[in-house]
């Protein structure tokens, strides 16, 4: 009992901990918490339904470059349009971030927390790496490079190595884009979607783009469902490792149907 006692005092101090890490409080005045957790969730919020409106909008764009074949005449020029569409916002956000000095994509937040995790021996710079590509596989899946490159900032120092780390990055969230969208139009194309105008092509990507969204957030509730069951002392362990491994097989098939789908075309 005493061990557990410890045990949760600890865990009751590292929370804290981290969420100050996060918001960065811990030394300031009440007054002073209140203004700067409100400025950080309105530019948080912002930068939220912003970057939704360029995720529906690089949908949009995708879906019409590869409706106009007779325009983008490879695959590569396709990809290369949802590359510079994609390096453009990320340069815009992370601008924008670094002149305001509000951290409003959480970047310098996620690392604050990695940090604070490093510093509690072996397991914690384990946890720390493990939250690190959690947040930037995030960063490349849905939210930007410039998540990354602002967390990162300090470390990479120079103009270059700014502009060189936003590039790169956005080259990689523009082949998972260019994948992603290239397979949905696929599929649209068998099921014999009505693409007779660039318009309707446009909107139709758009669509896409809400169901991708609609399908990352489904998928983060029901890992965030699975973590509360697994945390339930009150059910057999059987029960949960059972649980476990069914929801391992079948979110690695999921992946795999739409990774056959999007290679097989």
């Amino acid at each position: 009992m005493e061990r557990i006692v410890r045990i949760t005092s600890f865990l009751a101090r590292l929370i804290e901990e981290l969420v100050g890490a996060f918001l960065e409080i811990e030394k300031d005045s009440q007054d002073k918490v209140v203004k700067k957790i409100s400025l950080n969730f309105i530019g948080r919020f912002f930068y939220g339904v912003t970057d939704w409106i360029v995720a529906f909008g690089l949908g949009s764009f995708s879906f019409w470059m590869m409706f106009r074949r007779d325009i983008f005449l490879t695959e590569q020029s396709i990809f290369a349009g949802v590359f510079l569409y994609d390096f453009l916002w990320a340069s815009v956000f992370f601008w924008v971030s670094h002149k305001s000095e509000m951290d409003f994509t959480w970047g310098v937040a996620y690392k604050r927390v990695a940090d604070v995790l490093w510093g509690y021996g072996f397991w914690g710079k384990i946890f720390s790496v493990l939250y690190s590509i959690y947040f930037s596989v995030k960063a490349i899946a849905w939210e930007g490079p410039e998540v990354i490159t602002c967390a990162y900032q300090k470390k990479l120092k120079s103009r270059e190595n700014i502009w060189a780390s936003l590039f790169i990055l956005s080259a990689i969230q523009g082949f998972c884009g260019y994948w992603l969208y290239a397979t949905a139009y696929g599929i649209a194309k068998q099921y014999d979607v009505d693409f007779s105008s660039g318009i309707k092509v446009a909107i139709f990507g758009v669509l896409a783009s809400i169901a991708l969204l609609g399908v990352f957030t489904l998928i983060g509730k029901l890992l965030n469902l699975l973590t509360v069951f697994l945390r339930n002392a009150n059910i057999n362990p059987i029960v949960r490792t059972i649980v476990f491994l069914m929801s391992l097989v079948l979110l690695f098939g999921f992946i795999g149907c739409i990774a056959y789908r999007g290679i097989m075309g």
